[in-house]
């Protein structure tokens, strides 16, 4: 992990779970829309904890940690992130506002509101997107057109808003999300994660395997980072999480180039 290039591992530390707009919010009016024509169950729980393998790869570059994710709808994510041998390399804390993380291995720590990450990573994202994300529940446009078609295994809902097309695939038998899809127009950017090996956990449905494709343009190279996440626990907690979480003194804030993370000269 101490090698990992600072944007990867800034990836990675939200782990990978990222969109390109922030006008995408659940309302009631799209949430009906989607009941009615899709008909997606959505996975409804207050406190979420989750612990798995995340293998992140771009080009000849591969890192593989153990994560462990506590969530608080709407509110919080946390995760810790550490090798095989234990040692834990990172500690990151999401709220509404902001994103913390601690690089343990360099005594250092990031500190960035949602809309500074945005712009190191050409789109913008909010914690409710991560979160929807993190558990599989499909992410609505509050405005513009939805249409529904259908194969012989899902429903496909498409979405258009400005320059932002989302698909979404649900399956049949299950009406779960399996399949999402999003494309920015402008800047060809894309993002697909695939949800599989669903496991029921207190009577919900969620997908144990995730794997996501983040493709985008690099100036006139197109390049790519396929991140690979295997819950092997999973849980909906009736009591309240903790969420610890303190920068030690020692530590020095680090600063991201956004010309370097952009790969610009």
């Amino acid at each position: 992990m101490k090698n990992f290039p600072q944007k990867i591992f800034l990836f990675s530390a939200l782990i990978s779970l990222v969109l390109f707009n922030n006008s995408c919010k659940k309302t009631e009016a799209t949430t009906n829309i989607i009941a009615k024509k899709a008909k997606v169950k959505e996975l409804d729980y207050t406190y979420f904890t989750a612990k798995g393998k995340l293998k992140i790869e771009q080009g000849e570059t591969k890192q593989r940690v153990i994560a462990d994710v506590r969530m608080m709808k709407d509110s919080i994510i946390w995760v810790s992130m550490r090798s095989s041998t234990g040692i834990e390399g990172a500690r990151l804390l999401a709220t509404p506002d902001s994103v913390i993380m601690m690089d343990r291995l360099n005594n250092v720590f990031y500190a960035y509101t949602f809309p500074e990450i945005s712009r190191i990573l050409k789109f913008d994202l909010s914690l409710n997107m991560l979160q929807s994300i993190v558990v599989g529940n499909a992410l609505v446009f509050n405005e513009g057109n939805a249409i529904v078609t259908k194969d012989d295994t899902h429903k496909i809902l498409s979405q258009l808003v400005s320059n932002i097309k989302i698909e979404s695939k649900i399956s049949k038998s299950t009406s779960k999300l399996e399949e999402i899809t999003v494309e920015n127009f402008n800047n060809r950017n894309q993002l697909q994660v695939e949800y599989s090996n669903f496991k029921e956990i207190n009577n919900r449905l969620i997908a144990h395997s995730a794997n996501a494709l983040f493709t985008f343009r690099d100036e006139a190279q197109i390049k790519s980072i396929n991140f690979d996440v295997a819950y092997t626990r999973t849980n909906f907690d009736n009591e309240e999480l903790k969420f610890p979480f303190r920068v030690p003194n020692k530590f020095k804030q680090a600063i991201i180039d956004v010309d370097k993370a952009q790969g610009k000269k």
